[in-house]
């Protein structure tokens, strides 16, 4: 599926004569363990990490050479699989601007044809023992992430537009249903909602209608107290 923003990485990787691909599944990577494991929840991680295997691979190629190997690009695989699985999002689309502008020169590197709205899919590789280990010790505090305190479990996650609020939803529905059955007692649930900036809140939580929650609470963005005001008098950043 073509995103909507396709036209314009057209124009912008055709100026640059960058190359576009999409990236493969992630079961398309062969591996001597079985499924790739990953230390983010959500069915939207799996593009995510595929994202990140692609990045880091195609930088170590063409900045450290297909023969490197020792301790620092362990370390870095490592923690570059980590850091790609966490900031790039959930878009499956791949871009390759080299910081220095180097233009493809071999056959693999596909330039996007806007004519045709043609890409081409990037190769899945078999990932080293260190990018496997790097998507399985990835951490995120506060997405996809579940937290028990005695009696409570909590469920946060983030989202900054309607596509990335419909995956927040599908993780929490998988999630909270398992631990309903699990749980010995009644259930409550309890929205914690805050949004920042000029995002609808009207809309996003519109989508969240369906889970009929007991109780919700709004918070403001308010981070602390100032130590002059009385109690109940709250000032913010």
């Amino acid at each position: 599926m073509v995103p909507p923003a396709a036209p314009q990485l057209y124009v912008i990787l055709s100026l640059f004569q960058c190359p576009l691909w999409v990236c493969p599944d992630l079961d398309k990577y062969p591996t001597d363990s079985g499924p790739l494991r990953l230390g983010l929840a959500g069915q939207h991680q799996h593009s995510n990490a595929s994202m990140a295997l692609q990045l880091s691979h195609t930088w170590l190629q063409r900045r450290c050479g297909p023969g490197v190997t020792g301790t620092l690009k362990t370390r870095f695989i490592c923690i570059l699989a980590q850091f790609c699985v966490k900031y790039q999002g959930s878009r499956v689309w791949m871009f390759c601007l080299d910081l220095m502008f180097i233009p493809p020169t071999d056959k693999r590197s596909p330039l996007p044809d806007p004519e045709n709205n043609c890409v081409s899919q990037a190769a899945s590789f078999k990932p080293s023992s260190v990018m496997v280990k790097g998507l399985a010790d990835a951490e995120w505090a506060g997405r996809t992430q579940t937290l028990r305190h005695g009696a409570l479990t909590y469920f946060l996650d983030g989202a900054h537009t309607r596509r990335s609020m419909q995956a927040c939803i599908q993780w929490f529905r998988e999630t909270a249903t398992q631990h309903e059955r699990n749980a010995s007692g009644a259930v409550v649930r309890v929205l914690l909602f805050n949004t920042t900036g000029e995002r609808d809140s009207a809309a996003m939580l519109k989508l969240l209608v369906p889970f009929h929650f007991d109780f919700a609470v709004f918070c403001p963005n308010i981070t602390e107290a100032a130590a002059s005001c009385n109690a109940g008098q709250i000032e913010g950043p």
